[in-house]
């Protein structure tokens, strides 16, 4: 099956067939738990001026106004019409682009993100131009709201599983979260060398907060068990990597979910993020590049966020042992790259861990286990 950005770029090229000076169409994301605006996929002649871009909606005004406006906007002399005073006006301004035709996107009454048509000529998005393209605007919107609820869908399931079984899954929402951005900044950090495009960073980011879904399996009397585990129980804690790749093969047959791109992406994190790179992780023994590279890159934002939290076994390791932990075993336990990626943004880092601060979950009998 197409990805989204194949599926922009088939768009686009049959676009440019009849508008030859649209130059690029994009899609950006937004997260509203971070009030994100985030690259997703495009189509661009010529380079990418906004690969790998992140911004608060909040640093972008005239953005935000769009969004929380549900209009529509037509810039047609850019050098007039942005203020220049931002990476994202600049950054179009330099790649050539003189016009542009932006439009909010939204899930019911949520906004989802942006899509944007640019063309290097001012003036270009007249009414036949934009009336051409509305079908074509109908189509992508459509295509990535029905992708983005699918994922929903799929995380929704496991959470509500979560819920029924007596609020006895060890994540915590604000665990779930940081593992996720910390992923993210990983992965944006060694995208341009690893070729990763902003389709796979989003999936990567969406499909993180799930990796340890198979605990939902475990019985209650070893993942809430308060002291240290014994062999056997060790060996039964270990099954939920198995029993995680079950339950998504399951949830994904029973709503229908085989469309939503990149599940393979999503059966890596969960088959890989307990592996290590010499081969003394679980359940497989893999080593080095036998390990996916979003297992590599999960395991990394998860064993962080497990040493430096607190639970009611163990007390959360202080920031800076942590980050010598991952210092000491890059090539060895962790991909060193990725460890490389993620000390190298210790600042990203804290602002995470601040902004999805841990709540009073253990009152409540939660614990986690690497």
């Amino acid at each position: 099956m197409k990805s989204i950005c194949d599926r922009i770029l088939s768009i686009h090229a049959e676009v440019r067939k009849h508008w030859p000076r649209l130059c690029r169409i994009s899609i950006a994301m937004y997260d509203p738990h971070d009030d994100r605006l985030s690259t997703f996929a495009d189509s661009t002649t010529g380079g990418r001026p906004l690969e790998h871009y992140s911004q608060q909606l909040a640093n972008i005004p005239s953005l935000q106004m769009l969004a929380e406006g549900h209009e529509s906007r037509i810039v047609s002399a850019l050098e007039r019409g942005y203020s220049m005073d931002t990476e994202h006006s600049q950054k179009l301004l330099a790649s050539g682009y003189h016009s542009s035709y932006t439009i909010p996107m939204y899930r019911g009454e949520h906004f989802a993100g942006f899509l944007f048509f640019d063309a290097d000529e001012e003036a270009y998005f007249q009414p036949a131009v934009t009336q051409y393209l509305g079908a074509y605007a109908e189509l992508i919107i459509a295509t990535i709201t029905h992708e983005m609820v699918s994922i929903h869908t799929l995380i929704g399931a496991i959470n509500t599983t979560r819920k029924f079984s007596r609020y006895r899954d060890e994540e915590t929402g604000a665990h779930v979260q940081r593992v996720s951005h910390y992923a993210r900044e990983i992965a944006l950090g060694i995208a341009d060398e690893q070729g990763l495009d902003d389709e796979y960073v989003e999936y990567l980011f969406q499909f993180a907060a799930i990796h340890d879904v198979g605990k939902i399996a475990i019985p209650d009397n070893i993942l809430l068990k308060r002291s240290c585990l014994d062999a056997g129980e060790i060996r039964t804690i270990q099954t939920h990597v198995s029993k995680g790749l079950e339950l998504i093969d399951v949830l994904i047959h029973e709503f229908e979910l085989d469309t939503v791109g990149h599940i393979d992406l999503l059966r890596n994190i969960v088959a890989h993020h307990h592996e290590r790179l010499n081969g003394t992780g679980y359940p497989a023994g893999l080593c080095g590049n036998e390990i996916s590279l979003e297992g590599r890159i999960v395991a990394v934002a998860d064993v962080f966020d497990a040493l430096t939290s607190g639970r009611p076994y163990k007390s959360a390791w202080p920031m800076e042992q942590a980050f010598e932990h991952l210092n000491d075993n890059a090539g060895i336990l962790f991909d060193a790259r990725c460890v490389q990626a993620f000390l190298e943004n210790k600042a990203g880092i804290l602002k995470i861990r601040q902004k999805f601060a841990e709540c009073r979950e253990t009152d409540r009998g939660f614990s986690t286990r690497a």
